[in-house]
């Protein structure tokens, strides 16, 4: 189960749940995923632009929301420590100076956004004890203050967060059942093209991650069948590609034991025969 989880597509499905989380101000909101800071591989997992400045985001995750808002996520196999802390600061700097002219982007119309599964505490002692603050604004996002520079800041963790924002925690290792019904009923009577879309991709990860839940659910509660339905095909083909990659990976190893066991025994077949010669 363990392999299966770290070949799971993280980021796609963070961003996903990210957008659905964000409907209400779609119109407000650009959202551009794995925007590129250098001509090297160097990309923000999530970039989200608001259209117009000064425009309040609906969602509790977006009220600390700026003009140009940078959101790193990290997969529950992931760490968030002050290393990444620091890189993702780095990110907002680069992101900062590529303006067309002195100043475009100015400093306080920034935002930085960290997304974990579980409460980071190490990285918030080490925060506090440099002089920032960290307090919680609402369950599961915690504001980071002090610092000048930077002064929008947030972590948001997944598994923390209130019932509200059960889309970002379908993806969170604290999916519950009254989760999964809230979910559910939202898939049911989806009817934007674009949240379907976001929608494929976040199931597709959240059931494979939470898989006990799922099954709980469906044994237990007739009232999601049609959900189930809905996404049945796209559940069963994602599930079949995981156990392959893990049937192939076994085989491989399979093939690798077989392999040496066969040296060792010529090995051994050569060294009999020195022996009795």
């Amino acid at each position: 189960m363990k392999s299966k989880l770290k070949k799971l597509q993280w980021h796609p499905a963070f961003c996903s749940a990210t957008e659905l989380e964000l409907r209400e101000d779609k119109k407000n909101l650009t959202f551009i995923r794995e925007h590129s800071l250098t001509k090297a591989p160097l990309k923000i997992d999530l970039m989200v632009i608001l259209k117009k400045p000064g425009i309040k985001i609906k969602n509790e995750i977006g009220h600390i929301f700026k003009t140009h808002n940078i959101v790193e996520y990290k997969s529950p196999n992931d760490t968030l420590n002050i290393d990444d802390y620091f890189k993702s600061l780095a990110y907002v700097c680069l992101y900062k100076a590529q303006g067309k002219h002195v100043d475009e982007i100015p400093f306080e119309e920034l935002s930085l956004t960290l997304v974990y599964d579980s409460k980071p505490i190490k990285l918030i002692d080490k925060l506090r004890k440099s002089g920032l603050e960290v307090t919680e604004k609402y369950k599961g996002i915690y504001y980071i203050t002090g610092n000048p520079s930077i002064p929008n800041q947030q972590i948001v963790t997944t598994s923390e967060l209130g019932s509200l924002h059960f889309l970002l925690k379908a993806i969170s290792r604290k999916f519950e059942t009254n989760d999964l019904l809230k979910l559910a009923n939202f898939a049911e009577n989806a009817k934007n093209q674009n949240d379907k879309f976001n929608l494929d991709s976040l199931l597709q990860v959240s059931f494979l991650a939470n898989s006990k839940v799922y099954n709980v659910l469906r044994k237990e509660n007739t009232m999601c069948e049609a959900f189930f339905d809905l996404f049945k095909d796209e559940i069963a083909a994602k599930i079949a590609a995981a156990e392959n990659v893990v049937r192939a990976e076994a085989k491989e190893k399979e093939k690798k034991s077989a392999a040496k066991i066969k040296a060792l025994e010529k090995e051994i077949a050569e060294l009999k025969k020195k022996l009795a010669s």
